[in-house]
């Protein structure tokens, strides 16, 4: 279903207004990101091998003019794909790396993350000589409200807060966003890289952000490819 799929209502309605949608209008020029003390970023490219493209949690990304950020990657059927916000994507567009690197385009989008009534999140298909990185142990365990989640993103760096409310295929948390934002990963702090719990859409009116689940994009990834297998998130 290239450039957009239609999703059913939410187990939870009403939907939630996403008041604001934070990629950002790229720049001239990108800046530099900031260093943070988290697995996910240790991954990121060494000045030393200059050329090695690495795709990971948490890594900025760019297309036309839009700046955001991947939650996580996957594959169906051995091709690999990383996921982000269905707001960032624009139709069959490159996308590359914060030093604009290609790193695949954007093959598919779901929803337009409008509200939660229509989550949405683009696929972007990965191509070239790439190394992918997992960046995450596991992936869609149960989430509660209460406990402490933390997010990775081009903007905020890595940030956490307390989830204020749980629902079937999305999360509401109170940590900190800005624009760039868009698509990284929200996770669960543990001894390892993380629990892999879903990827930020946008905020509400109140400030608060809304996360959608892991397991309902692939769910949904699922249910919309009839490919014959069944996507898995990179783990490990």
């Amino acid at each position: 279903m290239p450039g957009g799929g239609v999703f059913g209502r939410l187990a939870d309605p009403p939907g939630e207004v996403v008041l604001d949608q934070f990629y950002r209008a790229k720049a001239s020029t990108i800046l530099g990101a900031a260093v943070i003390a988290v697995t996910f970023m240790a991954a990121s490219p060494s000045t030393a091998n200059a050329r090695q493209i690495l795709v990971y949690p948490g890594m900025t990304i760019q297309a036309g003019n839009r700046i955001c950020t991947v939650g996580a990657t996957g594959e169906i059927g051995g091709q690999k794909y990383a996921v982000t916000a269905a707001h960032c994507a624009e139709p069959n567009a490159y996308v590359s790396d914060d030093r604009g690197d290609k790193i695949g385009f954007f093959a598919e989008t779901f929803g337009d993350d409008t509200n939660t009534d229509n989550l949405g999140f683009a696929l972007i298909r990965l191509t070239g000589k790439l190394t992918v990185r997992a960046g995450i142990d596991s992936a869609e365990s149960a989430y509660r409200v209460g406990e402490s989640v933390c997010h990775t993103g081009y903007a905020s760096g890595t940030v956490c807060g307390a989830i204020t409310k749980s629902a079937t295929n999305y999360l509401v948390a109170d940590f900190p966003s800005a624009r760039g934002d868009s698509g990284g990963v929200v996770f669960r702090p543990t001894a390892g890289d993380g629990d892999f719990l879903g990827i930020l859409i946008g905020t509400k009116t109140d400030g608060q952000v809304i996360v959608e689940s892991a397991r309902y994009i692939r769910e949904t990834i699922d249910a919309n490819f009839n490919t014959g297998y069944h996507f898995s998130w990179h783990v490990g």
